[in-house]
């Protein structure tokens, strides 16, 4: 069992990364910080997920398209999907280089800050008519309090009763300001997993404890303890659970297929 001490430790310092960058958020003129500001196209997380999409699918020879083919098969038009880390307008809302049009019945956004709320004239104006059906929560995606004014309530109250098909989880830079504890981590994964409808996907960029590798003074490459944890795990979900969960695992990213009949919670490490 990890100390408890642990999670106070890591809510404390996050809390300290989020002020951090909103300071300098609020000093950034142009739009210039990085990770948690940017509003990513659909070819960008399929760049960064490629490697968890099927060999079947990997046919076109256009990342991004094949990416959608992938989920857009095993998802049906008229889903529920969220980008955690992330805005999610370019994802969800650009027709001509994202999903298909109105395959998402309504779609949000999960970011320290929404960007097109803040520089319209850069990012375009949030209020367009094509935005009529996502929503962008302010929020800490690690925020699992359970105040009323929290994230993880806030996206409670976004869905009303429904759940997500479709979540991705991309922080980029921003996993360095990132929760470490394997224990605090599966906690996250579990919530995420609860709000996940059957026959959904979670799509997560690991964090970097969880990397495939470690680089020690840039020579020494080594797994860490929780990197094998992790491996095992998914080892034993695939064998135990198969049919029900399928997980794959390639390099530092992960892809959770919650099937029909899966069980009610995610089965602990």
């Amino acid at each position: 069992m990890e100390n408890p001490n642990n999670f106070k430790k890591i809510r404390q310092e996050r809390k300290y990364a989020i002020l951090e960058t909103k300071v300098r958020m609020k000093h950034d003129k142009k739009g210039g910080v990085t990770y948690p500001l940017q509003d990513s196209n659909l070819d960008s997380f399929a760049y960064s997920f490629y490697s968890l999409v099927p060999k079947e699918y990997q046919k076109s020879g256009d990342l991004g398209k094949d990416f959608k083919s992938f989920i857009e098969s095993i998802l049906k038009k008229g889903s529920i999907a969220g980008e955690f880390g992330g805005i999610g307008y370019d994802l969800f809302t650009n027709s001509e280089t994202g999903f298909s049009k109105d395959f998402f019945i309504k779609t949000l956004g999960v970011a320290l800050a929404n960007e097109k709320k803040r520089q319209p004239d850069l990012y375009g104006d949030p209020n367009k008519e094509k935005f009529k059906n996502h929503t962008v929560i302010e929020g800490d995606i690690f925020d699992r309090s359970i105040k009323n004014n929290s994230t993880k309530n806030e996206i409670i109250k976004w869905l009303n009763g429904e759940k997500f098909d479709l979540i991705i989880e991309r922080l980029a830079g921003g996993q360095v300001d990132a929760p470490q504890s394997l224990g605090f981590q599966f906690k996250i994964l579990q919530d995420w997993y609860q709000i996940l409808n059957e026959n959904g996907l979670i799509f997560i960029e690991l964090p970097i404890n969880l990397e495939k590798v470690k680089k020690e003074y840039f020579v020494k490459k080594y797994k860490s303890e929780d990197r094998y944890l992790l491996e095992s795990w998914v080892k034993k979900i695939n064998s135990e659970y198969s049919g029900t969960i399928e997980i794959k695992l390639v390099d530092d990213v992960m892809l959770i297929h919650k099937k029909y009949g899966a069980p009610k919670f995610l089965p602990k490490f």
